[in-house]
């Protein structure tokens, strides 16, 4: 493809600024290519090879943007066909803006492919820095002039125009190209160039002119609370509010005492087993008292065979409040325990008990067989 057919080509597709740059760049391209053509003959051995170098330049640096220029119309190819489903596009809008940002993704990187490698611009950039660095202010120009006329009523504004042309060359240094390059340094890419050019100049072309140190404002480093503006949803709070809401119980510190009131409340420990009738000579220490249950004791009693042990059934359960000890101290209780014989025959058999606080005492009575009080013993004692 032409020179001039890409350009056309280009020119279809091109409304980033980035485009609308490497167009004029190869608008360029074909202007030096044709002068070349026409003045090689005004030219010394030298300048021609010169100008050959640059041509087989500009041309090579063309042929490194094929690249870019057949992503460039892949990209805009998506488009073109993605345009055409219109309206009878058939996915989601969710997933129609991902197509869309994809084919935005790969537009932007064979534009910006095309920016970073164009050494055209990049030329173009350094001949800007170069000539606004060596132009002459239009006050050395006057001031010149007045020279020559020597006349004494003009020579009194040389010193004004000295300082006026002092001024437009410190402007002159100050173009964006060159505070660009300055700020990116000289390995920057041309894309970063251009970009950090473009920031510059709308940051500048916005810059209102002040006087020296007019803008110069110190923010305080505090305020008064008089000058903040309360409302419904923004307001100060005090010492006192904040003390008191760090005194409110937290949700873990509830949680807990919560807790604790349960396990008092259904506490079921135990807190002592065996196997005794018990005789007098028996003393239960279980493991909390009387008093610290939450309503007192349970006694678990099971059934025993004189000879062979304790047998893991027929369960019978009494229960000792936990005020009986401070009401009849010292005072013996009877339990009846029901009492399994045969399955034609069951009887109930007596156990008497001793209570303090802390300790059960038996009594020998309760080992009869008889009274078949020999036939149950005591297996557990829990909290309740």
């Amino acid at each position: 493809m032409a020179v001039r057919e890409t350009h056309i080509l280009l020119d279809i597709m091109a409304d980033a600024d980035p485009l609308r740059g490497i167009n004029r760049e190869m608008d360029d391209i074909i202007r030096q290519s044709r002068l070349i053509g026409r003045s090689y003959g005004d030219l010394n051995d030298d300048s021609r090879d010169m100008m050959r170098e640059m041509n087989m330049g500009w041309r090579n640096q063309n042929d490194a943007f094929k690249k870019f220029r057949n992503n460039l119309v892949a990209a805009e190819y998506d488009f073109f066909k993605l345009a055409q489903v219109g309206r009878r596009y058939g996915g989601t809008t969710g997933e129609l803006i991902r197509a869309i940002d994809k084919m935005g993704l790969a537009h932007k990187k064979a534009t910006d492919g095309m920016m970073a490698n164009d050494d055209r611009m990049r030329q173009s950039m350094y001949r800007t820095i170069g000539t606004f660095a060596n132009m002459t202010p239009q006050a050395d120009k006057n001031a010149a002039a007045i020279a020559r006329m020597n006349n004494p009523l003009y020579n009194a504004n040389r010193a004004g125009l000295a300082v006026v042309g002092t001024l437009n060359r410190m402007a002159n240094n100050a173009n964006t190209a060159r505070f660009a390059l300055q700020q990116l340094g000289p390995n920057a890419s041309m894309k970063d160039l251009n970009d950090e050019i473009k920031r510059l100049n709308k940051g500048l072309g916005a810059m209102p002119i002040v006087a020296t140190n007019a803008n110069n404002y110190v923010h305080p480093t505090t305020h008064p609370a008089s000058i903040i503006t309360q409302d419904t949803n923004n307001q100060f709070v005090t010492a006192t509010e904040k003390s008191n809401w760090n005194a409110k119980e937290t949700t873990a510190g509830a949680q807990a005492k919560a807790d604790t009131v349960k396990n008092m409340l259904f506490d079921q420990s135990l807190l002592w087993s065996g196997a005794v009738y018990p005789m007098a000579a028996d003393t239960i220490t279980p493991s909390k008292k009387l008093s610290e249950c939450p309503n007192g004791w349970i006694l678990v009693w099971g059934d025993y065979d004189v000879g062979a042990g304790s047998n893991d059934y027929q369960f019978v359960f009494t229960f000792v409040p936990k005020t009986f000890t401070s009401l009849f101290p010292g005072k013996d209780s009877y339990f009846q325990i029901p009492n399994y014989v045969s399955e034609t025959q069951n009887q109930t058999t007596i156990k008497q008990l001793t209570f303090t606080d802390s300790t059960i005492k038996g009594n020998d009575t309760n080992k009869n067989s008889f009274s078949q009080s020999d036939d149950v013993t005591l297996r557990r004692v829990l909290a309740f």
